[in-house]
């Protein structure tokens, strides 16, 4: 047995699996960071206390270190909710504040194997910018406020993370998956169907709130039924937003755990949820949450509510590319439910998996593409959709010096409800730009892995032209590239996208898979 089959039967074990780990001589390093990664100290010890199985007590004494502070850290995050909610100065229905994520199991059972570990609190208020300023009062660190700009986050810091909405991804059912088979369709391939979404809002949750415990007394959080709904959609987007497995936790698997738990309790009212799914249009995140307990745990703890295992959907789409609304670039690639709990595969660059276009730069070190043209167009492998209308052409151009890869789009003339935003990304090395035209500003987001290092810079967004052009610099160590040598050989995957402003309807997207290399 290798060594990560037996971390990631012990992580099963832990969330409810049936199959008993070998702990003597597991690496407990490794085996303490993957308990944290999916939130698991707290189940991990109470079935070694229920089951009396052989565990070397140095791995059982970190663990439960390790469950002291997540416990301490849950309580701590209980009073933080408790503060913020009591600062407002709300007189409508409810509450005026709901956690929509975080300590929401602990809270109704008062068990301290249900305290896991969350870097923030998840809320929807009655008013998100009465909320923003609760939070912010507070004074911790890493306040911003976000408002209308970012699609469904309000405002964050470091402990609380302030929603407007929630956000649950659908996709027709009937779909057949060769619709979007980006893999066995070659040359450029464009998509028909977007995916949908269905917002829950703070008022559609203050109806389904329970009473909280133990220290969570006087607070309400969700009821069971909205809680398995708002797990399944969150464990849906770890799934589609994460196109290649991450080495850990892509998806968590105390959420699976925490679903079975809510379905189990008591006061779980199978009407209600039903109601709930068909208001949300569930049915995808469901199955996908169905189709994960299966091939995890072999079982299906959904079957009583909603029906046999055998009418669960046989695929289902990732996103290349999230837009923060309905649209998206939906796809079918290959998974498998066990890198989704832990992976040390040497997976592809995403490019590569696409089948990239290569692109050799020229004896100037420059190379230059355009996509969607009417005619002439260079660019022979992509993925594009018109679901808002005719984009226009887009053209990029890279050109390589000493200090690192030059890369300019341009748009056709923007109008000025529109933003445009770009996206380049390279194995874990991933940054979009989104540029609005109406007052002339950007913003530049690093969402790499590895901040280390010099970072990319905005040089240019500005309308040239009979349209709109935008550059930024990125610096080799940027792209995980030691020099600028003769052997340049770099899979890049290009996004590009038209939408309007905040985050309205996508006109249309590219997103293309590229090989860079030198002549």
């Amino acid at each position: 047995m290798s060594s990560l089959s037996g971390i990631r039967r012990a992580l099963l074990w832990a969330a409810g699996g049936a199959e008993t780990p070998d702990l003597a001589g597991i690496d407990q390093d490794v085996l303490v960071r993957a308990l944290r990664q999916h939130r698991l100290e707290g189940r991990f010890l109470r079935r070694l206390d229920d089951e009396a199985v052989d565990a070397p007590e140095t791995l059982r004494r970190r663990v439960a270190a390790g469950h002291d502070e997540v416990v301490a850290r849950v309580r701590d995050q209980i009073a933080l909710f408790r503060t913020v909610r009591d600062s407002l100065h709300h007189e409508g229905r409810g509450p005026g504040l709901v956690p929509v994520k975080g300590f929401g199991l602990y809270a109704l059972t008062g068990d301290p194997g249900h305290a896991a570990f969350s870097w923030d609190i998840d809320v929807l208020g009655a008013d998100p910018t009465e909320v923003a300023r609760a939070v912010e009062a507070t004074g911790g660190s890493g306040f911003h406020f976000h408002g209308e700009e970012h699609p469904y986050v309000f405002a964050h810091m470091d402990d609380v993370e302030v929603h407007a909405r929630y956000i649950v991804t659908g996709m027709p059912s009937q779909l057949a998956e060769s619709a979007v088979d980006v893999l066995g369709t070659p040359g450029r391939c464009e998509l028909r169907t977007p995916f949908s979404i269905s917002s829950v809002t703070y008022d559609d949750l203050v109806d389904l709130l329970a009473p909280g415990t133990g220290e969570a007394q006087e607070i309400d959080v969700l009821g069971p039924e909205m809680s398995v709904l708002i797990r399944c959609a969150h464990v849906y987007v770890g799934f589609a937003m994460n196109t290649q497995p991450l080495p850990w936790a892509t998806v968590r698997l105390v959420e699976l755990a925490q679903m079975r738990d809510y379905l189990a309790l008591g006061s779980f009212d199978t009407d209600v949820f039903r109601t709930l799914h068909e208001r949300f249009d569930a049915g995808l995140v469901t199955d996908f949450a169905r189709r994960l307990h299966l091939d995890l745990f072999g079982e299906d703890p959904f079957e009583p509510v909603l029906g046999a295992s055998s009418a669960i959907r046989d695929w289902f789409p990732r996103n290349l590319w999230w837009d923060g609304i309905d649209a998206g670039f939906p796809v079918s690639l290959p998974w498998a439910a066990a890198d989704l709990v832990a992976s040390d595969a040497d997976h592809q660059d995403l490019a590569d998996l696409l089948g990239p276009d290569p692109v050799v730069l020229g004896s100037d070190g420059t190379a230059a593409l355009s996509f969607l043209a009417t005619d002439d167009d260079h660019a022979g492998r992509y993925v594009f959709h018109r679901f808002g209308g005719d984009l226009g052409s887009i053209r990029a151009e890279l050109s390589a010096t000493p200090e690192g890869l030059h890369a300019t789009a341009h748009f056709p003339a923007l109008e000025d409800q529109h933003m445009a935003a770009l996206g380049w990304a390279t194995g874990t090395y991933r940054y979009e730009l989104f540029y609005r035209p109406l007052d002339g500003t950007h913003e530049f987001s690093d969402y790499s892995s590895d901040k280390t290092g010099p970072r990319p810079r905005v040089e240019l967004c500005t309308a040239r032209g009979d349209g709109h052009e935008l550059a930024v610099v990125f610096p080799w160590e940027s792209l995980g590239v030691d020099a600028p040598a003769d052997a340049l050989d770099l899979p890049l995957t290009f996004r590009a996208r038209v939408q309007e402003r905040p985050w309205g309807a996508v006109v249309g997207g590219v997103v293309a898979p590229l090989r860079v290399s030198r002549a």
